[in-house]
Parts: C-alpha cells; structure tokens; sequence
C-alpha cells in the first residue's frame, strides 16, 4: 500500500509570492473560492499543490480584473 502524497500548507504570504500578487488579492481570491484555503484557527492557509495546479492552468485575467476593480 502506497502512503498518501504528503499535503504542504502555506501561508498567503508565501502564496502571493508565489503567485506574483499583492496578499490582499490572493486573500479576496481565497474568499471568492479562487484558491482553495482552510482557516487553521486565526491563520489561514493555502495548499500548494493546489496552488500549482491552479498556476499551470492560470488564473482567468477576467477574473483578476474584477477582484481589482472592487479594491
């Protein structure tokens, strides 16, 4: 039986290095269920596999646009 791949959790800070966005973006994408997250207590954090996946697909520029407009 092989063991299940190992999960490796960041915070929106190191996603939005990651990404290349402003927190607060990576933040609000996490709120409209851009990016996958769970909130562990106060913190909040994002599962990198996930996060990869979402990058080779990119994100929809349409997308961004309107997150950007609400700010």
């Amino acid at each position: 039986m092989t063991p299940a791949p190992a999960r490796r959790w960041i915070t929106v800070q190191e996603a939005a290095k990651y990404t290349h966005l402003h927190r607060f973006t990576v933040r609000d994408m996490i709120a409209r269920g851009i990016i996958p997250a769970v909130r562990l207590g106060r913190a909040v954090r994002v599962d990198l596999q996930a996060l990869e996946k979402r990058n080779a697909t990119r994100i929809p520029v349409g997308k961004l646009k309107a997150i950007r407009r609400l700010c």
